[in-house]
């Protein structure tokens, strides 16, 4: 007899997204396989635990109205499971590997577990390859390496997805593996845009798409996270392939994991988070490594509520990222855009061996010159800038020039601003930011060169 005819069970209870079945066959489905029902077409329910030999606690993924009380279940597969492979690349797909852009079904894609962690720490491997975003501020005092983790840190509307948009425009361009986004409980018209803006600069068939939004339940928004990696990884070993991984957002997809934990009355840290928080963002960030085969490298936005930085949620996020740029309210709300933080973002590649001489001392003196605007700002605030010195009156001036050029408009925002979007070779950038230190620039008003690409477009 097959695991089908073995397992007969019916639903007892239904608690929210929370079934107790009770089962009298003689197979015991494992933890994380997927049950379903004959008379309920799309049914999913996955084993999360056993409360006895006879009773199974399972999470609900579908609609609530796909369940019923005393309905007959029956067993589908070993393990919640998603598609890989080749003929993933342009489309957009459920945690499941089913297509939500309207098009055919998907064949000839292999089947994968989501929970199967397939890195091998024998074969680890590192790159020291710089990764070239034509974002000025991102190039000088973050740069973006292949195959590390790569955060955009911010409080809701201050330009994260847009941020992430254009640096996923700009890379994927030139990138020569593939490219996986995971949308984790974002909005829907996000995640439509994104698809058109793709398909309009003709990178969509580099992509594969998979997506969870906020208008599922908690269950599918969790385990989109885990599905999203295990094709990550199945393009890393099987096909051997660089791997650019995009996901907005790290931190619903830990709010998900609390949810769940809530569900089936977990209990919690004793700051509010579910108690498996560290262990789930723990495994979701080492799936995403590199072997000899391949490299992943992640561009992750982190939501951060309320702005606070030490929220214990973020914090966990953080703890794994190799380099973070945090996006400044107070700058987006002056239209200073990419709002990227100056003195908060940082980068742990920051190092004369992999950026090169130049590159380094001009962001360590750029670095040092608006430390000291910083603090001279403060003055100005009190006492205005007539009273200042010579001394802090210029470097009040260049701090403000160089805050100004980091302002750049951008290709995927086109239609919005109605300003044409410029791409900043780093070269060019770093040219431009020693004249500005180099005092070149002191007779120029900083609005003059806001909103520009290189100083030559002045």
């Amino acid at each position: 007899m097959d695991k089908q005819t073995k397992f007969t069970a019916h639903i007892i209870e239904i608690l929210g997204q929370i079934v107790r079945i009770k089962h009298t066959g003689e197979f015991q489905p494992p933890i994380h396989s997927l049950l379903g029902s004959n008379e309920s077409e799309n049914l999913k329910l996955e084993v999360i635990s056993y409360e006895s030999q006879t009773i199974i606690l399972c999470l609900l993924h579908s609609h609530p109205k796909t369940v019923t009380k005393s309905l007959r279940i029956n067993f589908i597969k070993d393990s919640l499971t998603t598609l890989a492979g080749k003929e993933l690349l342009g489309r957009v797909i459920n945690l499941y590997g089913e297509p939500l852009d309207d098009l055919p079904l998907i064949t000839g894609a292999k089947e994968i577990s989501i929970f199967e962690n397939k890195i091998n720490y024998y074969r680890a491997s590192t790159t020291l390859e710089l990764l070239k975003t034509d974002i000025k501020q991102i190039d000088l005092f973050t740069p973006f390496i292949k195959g590390t983790k790569f955060g955009m840190v911010g409080g809701a509307g201050v330009g994260k997805t847009v941020l992430l948009t254009e640096i996923m425009n700009n890379i994927l361009a030139t990138h020569k593996g593939v490219a996986i986004f995971a949308g984790i409980g974002e909005r829907i018209r996000e995640g439509n845009e994104l698809v058109k803006a793709l398909k309009n600069t003709e990178l969509l068939s580099k992509a594969t798409l998979i997506f969870g939004q906020m208008n599922e339940n908690a269950v599918v928004r969790f385990r989109t996270a885990l599905a999203s990696t295990a094709i990550a990884e199945y393009f890393r070993d099987e096909e051997q392939q660089d791997v650019l991984y995009f996901v907005d957002n790290v931190f619903r997809f830990l709010q998900a994991g609390a949810e769940v934990a809530t569900m089936i009355q977990q209990l919690p840290s004793e700051v509010g988070y579910q108690s498996t928080m560290e262990s789930e963002i723990g495994i979701f960030e080492n799936r995403l490594s590199n072997t000899d085969l391949g490299t992943i490298t992640s561009l992750q936005t982190v939501f951060l509520p309320a702005d606070e930085l030490s929220d214990p949620g973020v914090r966990a996020a953080l703890d794994y990222l190799d380099s973070a740029v945090v996006l400044s309210r107070e700058m987006a709300s002056d239209s200073m855009y990419p709002a990227i933080d100056p003195y908060t973002s940082s980068s742990s590649y920051m190092n004369r061996q992999i950026l090169g001489s130049e590159h380094f001392e001009t962001a360590k003196l750029a670095s040092a010159l608006l430390a000291d605007f910083h603090r001279v700002s403060r003055m100005v605030n009190i006492i205005g800038d007539q009273e200042l010195s010579e001394q802090h009156h210029n470097l009040y001036k260049r701090g403000r020039l160089l805050l100004a050029y980091m302002t750049q408009p951008f290709n995927t925002t086109e239609n919005q601003t109605g300003m044409k979007g410029v791409r900043v070779d780093v070269g060019t950038t770093i040219k431009n930011v020693k004249s500005i230190l180099a005092g070149e620039l002191d007779t120029r008003n900083h609005r003059e060169i806001m909103n520009l690409g290189a100083l030559t477009h002045a």
